[in-house]
């Protein structure tokens, strides 16, 4: 494996992630039932992933938590596009990001990827992404966006505006100071408790004139937390440099979350400790009835 490895570039090893990936969304439509004439939705996300090697070009600074302390950190960061539901989710595209990468270059890859694949409705992204240029490249994709934003003292006015008058919706100005990158967008608060809210943008047209749908929305985005807390439980651990081996690996821990869920979609529930152990009786060539649990017995 270390062999093939050293003799396949990154961009070939990134084109088989995506094959790869391509074929858990066939399995999907054949087995699930998210399937909507309207589209998915869809979350953008980064992940930071510690690396002690040497600079590759793909080496970013970063920090971590430790205890109550933090400390800068090296890592390997990769961007993923994942469809999101209720209880749901799945990795649809994964690409290392380069050191000198712009988040909006970053965010184009990603839907050129899957442009092709699937029909999106809306792409739901976290404050990291609350950016003109971000918003400006998905509008090129003629695409619609979800994004927190970023609490200033004029938000906090409009949202005291809005609880003086009852009106909710406002537009804003992003980046106002600055001619080339100032944007207006249309602000939707929601209330989570006296003198506590919550703002969205986003570029779709809404029926409402509050936040509280937009933060229904915004709240699928948990299972993409979810997700990486399980990608991380099939993670392979390695030493290796190689950020072609690296990024295979982390492929096939999203990749084995991906078939969990399709699991999930049928009428038979794999938890991930099983999944776990399934995959160990393949490895290791076991055939015929294996029982994982109380519950679950699987023909290998």
């Amino acid at each position: 494996m270390q062999y093939y490895m050293n003799k396949v570039g990154l961009e070939e090893m990134t084109g088989f992630v995506s094959l790869t990936l391509k074929r858990s969304l066939e399995l999907l439509r054949e087995h699930g039932k998210r399937q909507t004439r309207w589209g998915f939705l869809v979350a953008i996300d980064l992940t930071d992933l510690e690396y002690f090697g040497e600079k590759d070009g793909f080496v970013h600074n970063s920090v971590k938590r430790k205890g109550t302390r933090y400390q800068k950190a090296t890592v390997h960061r990769y961007a993923s596009l994942s469809i999101i539901a209720p209880r749901f989710k799945l990795t649809l595209a994964m690409l290392p990001v380069r050191e000198e990468e712009k988040l909006e270059d970053t965010v184009d890859r990603l839907l050129t990827r899957v442009e092709k694949l699937v029909r999106i409705r809306c792409i739901v992204l976290d404050k990291g992404f609350y950016n003109t240029a971000v918003l400006n490249k998905i509008e090129e994709h003629a695409l619609h966006y979800l994004v927190p934003v970023v609490k200033r003292d004029e938000l906090e006015l409009l949202y005291w505006q809005s609880r003086a008058s009852g009106r909710w919706v406002w537009k804003y100005v992003m980046n106002k100071t600055d001619k080339e990158r100032r944007k207006q967008v249309p602000v939707y608060f929601y209330e989570l408790y006296p003198s506590e809210y919550q703002g969205f943008i986003t570029n779709r047209c809404m029926k409402t004139d509050t936040g509280e749908r937009l933060l229904e929305i915004y709240d699928q985005r948990w299972n993409i937390e979810n997700g990486y807390k399980e990608a991380e439980d099939f993670l392979i651990k390695t030493s290796s440099k190689n950020p072609v081996y690296r990024l295979f690996l982390y492929m096939i821990s999203h990749l084995l979350v991906n078939l969990q869920n399709i699991v999930r979609e049928t009428r038979y529930r794999v938890r991930y400790y099983e999944m776990h152990q399934i995959i160990e009786h393949v490895l290791a060539g076991k055939t015929g009835e294996q029982r994982i649990s109380k519950r679950l017995i699987v023909v290998l």
